[in-house]
């Protein structure tokens, strides 16, 4: 099950940036590939358009659009995109 996904978009992020900071996590995954658009409820733009933007892309069923949302908006520095 799909819990969050990152997508990299800045222009400072390299392979190598985004597989050290994946490795991080004990539950994390690196790939090149772009996060996946199955049960995707929405998305947060952090940093957007600067260097070190980054998308954290939510999935139902641990979120809904409601909750993904909240989770967006309360770190004060995303912005909230639904999905499509």
């Amino acid at each position: 099950m799909q819990v969050g996904c990152i997508d990299y978009t800045g222009y400072e992020w390299t392979a190598s940036k985004v597989q050290e900071r994946c490795g991080g996590g004990a539950d994390s995954t690196y790939s090149p590939s772009a996060c996946p658009t199955e049960d995707l409820v929405g998305s947060c733009v952090s940093d957007e358009g600067g260097p070190d933007e980054y998308i954290f892309r939510f999935y139902a069923p641990v979120f809904d659009t409601a909750s993904a949302e909240e989770a967006c908006l309360s770190g004060g520095d995303g912005t909230w995109v639904p999905a499509p």
